[in-house]
């Protein structure tokens, strides 16, 4: 009997289950680590010019941090929808759905409120200077582990549809 589980949802559940995920991720990663960088380039300059100043703790209560969390949060996102679009197999789109929805609503939407509040009182409490970090360690987190598993569904699917056009047959798209 053959059983097909297609390739994302798998790749899913081993992940929740602390398992290594299926899949070769060591191509995606570099990619993840190299954008990583790139998001955090502004917030390092701020860092470096805000060593200067004599009051270092000034630079923790800002929403900076919380800007960094919305920006990897959003691009988490992003990756995740484009390497499940890119799948030519259906897929289960409610699991997809549920981690869309608790990005946003865990992650996103809090970082967000954090920047509100920042701006309209132009000081955070130490709760939410608190929570500003553990919601930066999150979206970290969130970016390296889901984002390559969305760069990895969006790569194999694109090479996938480049040897179908070339007429050549993978292995693994059979199950034995």
């Amino acid at each position: 009997k053959i059983v097909i589980i297609n390739e994302a949802s798998l790749e899913v559940l081993n992940l929740i289950a602390n398992k290594k995920p299926y899949g070769e991720y060591d191509k995606e990663k570099p990619a993840i680590i190299g954008e990583l960088s790139f998001i955090f380039l502004p917030f390092i300059v701020i860092l470096i010019i805000n060593l200067n100043k004599e009051n270092f703790s000034d630079l923790l209560q800002t929403a900076d941090w919380s800007l960094a969390s919305a920006i990897l949060f959003g691009q988490t996102i992003v990756k995740l929808i484009m390497g499940v679009s890119a799948q030519e197999h259906s897929f289960e789109y409610q699991r997809f759905g549920l981690l869309s929805a608790l990005i946003i609503v865990l992650g996103l939407i809090p970082s967000v409120v954090i920047i509100g509040v920042f701006e309209t009182t132009g000081k955070l409490g130490l709760g939410l200077i608190i929570l500003q970090f553990v919601l930066l360690i999150i979206a970290v987190w969130a970016f390296i582990i889901l984002g390559t598993i969305g760069q990895h569904l969006y790569s194999s699917a694109f090479k996938n549809k480049i040897a179908k056009m070339l007429g050549i047959n993978k292995k693994s798209d059979v199950e034995k």
